[in-house]
């Protein structure tokens, strides 16, 4: 995170880089939809797909 500079000292902004976070719920009803999911999503068929 860092400040982004500017002329004015009272109109500044931040930039933020968060990092890709995935985030499921321990109780879910659907954790075996959620891992089939993820599985999916960061597969290599997935990869190639998005960067078709």
């Amino acid at each position: 995170m860092f400040g982004v500079p500017g002329d004015d000292p009272e109109n500044h902004g931040l930039t933020v880089w968060e990092p890709m976070s995935f985030y499921v719920w321990k109780d879910s009803q659907n954790i075996d939809a959620v891992k089939a999911f993820l599985e999916f999503y960061f597969s290599e068929d997935a990869s190639s797909r998005s960067m078709a």
